[in-house]
């Protein structure tokens, strides 16, 4: 999956690419980290689904770009590093970290 990103306080937009299984791992890593049990709900896996049936893809899709949203409005500050890296990782331009809260960032699926 490829996530958009766009950090409207320091006027950047970049994507990064990610696996379900980083999304999973981001939620487990996330849940021990914030403590909190309004984490949004991750969209179920498949092992077959995914390579034959569009709709389970769409709805895939769909659901993490609902759970990301969901992990803006849950942590707002960012306050998390690993959220934080999860959205920023593969960027190779963002060499310093910017204070913002969820307002400023926005992520979608493309």
């Amino acid at each position: 999956y490829l996530v958009c990103v766009e950090n409207s306080n320091i006027g950047k937009v970049w994507t990064v690419q990610r696996r379900y299984r980083e999304f999973r791992r981001l939620h487990y890593e996330l849940r021990a980290c914030m403590m909190l049990a309004d984490v949004p709900a991750l969209p179920p896996r498949s092992f077959f689904r995914i390579r034959w049936s569009q709709t389970f893809r769409r709805q895939r899709r769909a659901g993490l770009e609902a759970y990301l949203k969901g992990l803006l409005a849950v942590d707002s500050k960012m306050t998390c590093r690993v959220f934080h890296d999860f959205l920023h990782r593969e960027l190779t331009e963002y060499n310093s970290v910017h204070p913002y809260t969820s307002s400023d960032v926005e992520s979608h699926l493309i």
